[in-house]
């Protein structure tokens, strides 16, 4: 294998990365909701659902943003050699 299909090799793997780091972080936002809401629950449920979903999703976010924007960079740095 030479150098460019190996680098073609690797964006493909990271891109695969990034996706799935995506699919993680909205699925543990998810769980922490029906978590926190089974909780609680009650006749406000939908309610509670959401608005425990919205607080998790805010506290995710930088992390998630900071994984996907250096996953984003080496993506980069190997597509240009």
């Amino acid at each position: 294998m030479n150098d460019q299909e190996l680098r073609e090799v690797l964006i493909e793997a990271f891109q695969q990365l990034k996706e799935q780091r995506n699919a993680i972080a909205s699925l543990l936002a998810e769980v922490g909701a029906i978590r926190d809401s089974l909780l609680e629950i009650g006749p406000k449920y939908r309610g509670i659902l959401a608005r425990h979903r919205k607080n998790h999703i805010r506290e995710s976010k930088p992390l998630v943003v900071s994984d996907l924007r250096r996953l984003d960079e080496i993506i980069q740095r190997l597509r240009d050699g």
